[in-house]
């Protein structure tokens, strides 16, 4: 998890009433909905391929990655935080090194941690889709509740991830904000 905070919804270059203000150095992207709606075509894509929602992906996207502003997604194609394993990943990945923001014992510590590098964006979905549907080594099912046959909604889905994909025990809240907020259902 790299971004400790909800990144604030940005429509036509004007913060929503309900963020806080801040100002926002945009990369790649002309604003934040161009990158909402470039991840998209993607995200229902490979959401669909792996029957996950595409609501998720995206909200997942858009908090990993802070709009893809991030120094591990700028640095790395790594939207979504997946760790490198030593060990298993070398064949498939590069390694890329940088500090984390991780809760321990209810406390936002920054560790130093290994992530996934990608070539493209898209291949960063393509992981995410992957690894919810497919689970981890040691439990095919870790993610089952992210499955859009197993979530009746986003909202259940989203409840699927907290103290597996992320740390942050309001991990799903913030994600629920973010697809309110964008109406990233639109997409599922």
């Amino acid at each position: 998890f790299i971004s400790g905070q909800i990144p604030p919804v940005v429509k036509n270059n004007q913060v929503s009433p309900s963020a806080p203000s801040q100002t926002f150095i945009l990369t790649n992207y002309k604003d934040n909905e161009e990158f909402v709606r470039l991840i998209a075509k993607d995200a229902q894509e490979i959401a669909g391929k792996y029957q996950l929602y595409p609501s998720v992906m995206i909200a997942q996207a858009i908090l990993e990655s802070d709009y893809g502003r991030s120094r591990l997604t700028k640095e790395a194609n790594n939207f979504f935080g997946i760790k490198f394993s030593v060990g298993s990943d070398e064949t498939n990945y590069e390694q890329y090194d940088i500090y984390s923001d991780e809760f321990v014992n209810g406390r936002m510590v920054s560790l130093p941690a290994s992530f996934r590098k990608y070539a493209t964006a898209k291949d960063s979905l393509e992981d995410n889709g992957k690894l919810l549907a497919n689970g981890v080594s040691w439990n095919k099912n870790y993610y089952s509740g992210t499955w859009r046959s197993v979530a009746s909604n986003f909202e259940e889905a989203t409840k699927g991830l907290v103290g597996k994909y992320a740390t942050d025990p309001q991990y799903a809240e913030k994600l629920n904000q973010i697809i309110r907020n964008w109406d990233l259902t639109q997409y599922d």
